[in-house]
């Protein structure tokens, strides 16, 4: 699974289990547990405004948690998704937007079944920016 986040003394991570976790880095307890439902090709996470976010497979799937509590903010689901989904690429903040740069999708084209899709969220609605 990907490489997980330290921040602020707290380890952030998504796993292929459904959930993502948030660890004190410390001690090992565990600070809040969520249900993202994602259980294959979880990126890593992004951290900014206080938001978590990433990407995963089955089903396919953006989703932004508050840092603090795990709660879940806003999930995209992406319309012809792959398998492999979003693979392991992180998303990085890019003028204020969540930029994704790799999502694998389905192109409808027999020579060439997949491609992957560039695009960008606000962070706190999870919209298209484009």
């Amino acid at each position: 699974m990907p490489t997980p986040l330290v921040s602020s003394g707290i380890l952030y991570f998504a796993s292929g289990d459904g959930f993502a976790y948030a660890i004190d880095a410390q001690s090992g307890a565990q600070r809040w547990k969520s249900d993202v439902r994602c259980i294959d090709g979880v990126s890593s996470p992004l951290l900014a405004g206080g938001r978590l976010s990433f990407g995963g497979s089955h089903p396919d799937l953006f989703v932004a948690l508050d840092a603090a509590d795990g709660k879940v903010l806003w999930n995209r689901e992406l319309a012809n998704g792959t398998p492999s989904g979003f693979g392991a690429a992180t998303a990085a903040l890019a003028a204020g937007k969540i930029v994704v740069v790799e999502e694998v999708v389905k192109t409808g084209d027999v020579k060439a079944p997949a491609a992957n899709r560039l695009f960008a969220l606000d962070p706190a609605a999870g919209k298209s920016a484009w």
